[in-house]
């Protein structure tokens, strides 16, 4: 249960979505993430777009992948594994690229944001029985920003690995609490830019200080 809920999680942290400019693929695309590695693990994901500079498919290790199709609010998400059946997801969108909420078989997803459009809570909800109808929630998450913003490339390259279209801000911390006022997750993140101060590494600790992942980004 808890690994579906993270993919969730990571599903939105894999999505992006920018202007429907009709231009050609390599001036839409400059400036976008390319690829994501993940040094610890030794792993790497490659971000693909569409000819209106949508993202249209990632690349994740051992086969992994999802594809995304557009229609109107409507972004359909096929989530491939070759060690799973296909999963499919349906984000629901609001203005300026915000999801409003995600339904899978497994799930619904509600998500919150601040003024400046940086998502500041996501709410889980499963779906059970043979029909599928809500249960009670079970998480909830809660996330808090760093006051300095990144360039205007990287608020949208870099929302496939922040949430979605976050805002402006940095992301700072992550908590997750599950429905008997548990914290079940805890994160910080700290940032280093490059010379075009788009975000170069991304690094994720534990609430006690432990390294939990280290990124780096790359672009097209």
């Amino acid at each position: 249960m808890k690994n579906s809920i993270k993919t969730g999680f990571l599903l939105l942290i894999a999505f992006s979505i920018t202007a429907f400019i009709q231009q050609n693929n390599s001036a839409v695309i400059k400036g976008k993430l390319k690829r994501i590695d993940r040094f610890l693990s030794g792993t790497h994901e490659d971000y693909l777009y569409d000819s209106y500079g949508r993202l249209s498919t990632v690349y994740l290790p051992y086969g992994k992948k999802y594809t995304y199709t557009y229609s109107g609010n409507y972004v359909f998400v096929e989530n491939i594994d070759p060690a799973r059946a296909v999963h499919y997801d349906t984000l629901i969108m609001k203005t300026y690229g915000l999801v409003d909420s995600a339904l899978s078989e497994e799930s619904i997803r509600n998500f919150s944001y601040d003024f400046s459009g940086n998502l500041t809570s996501q709410n889980y909800v499963p779906l059970v029985g043979r029909k599928r109808k809500a249960g009670k929630n079970q998480y909830h998450y809660y996330l808090d920003y760093y006051s300095q913003q990144w360039d205007s490339v990287s608020a949208d390259v870099f929302a496939c690995s922040c949430g979605g279209k976050v805002g402006r801000n940095l992301m700072k911390t992550l908590v997750g609490i599950n429905a008997g006022g548990d914290t079940i997750e805890y994160f910080t993140y700290k940032y280093s830019f490059d010379k075009e101060e788009k975000i170069k590494t991304r690094t994720k600790y534990y609430r006690n200080g432990q390294l939990y992942d280290s990124l780096g980004f790359s672009y097209y």
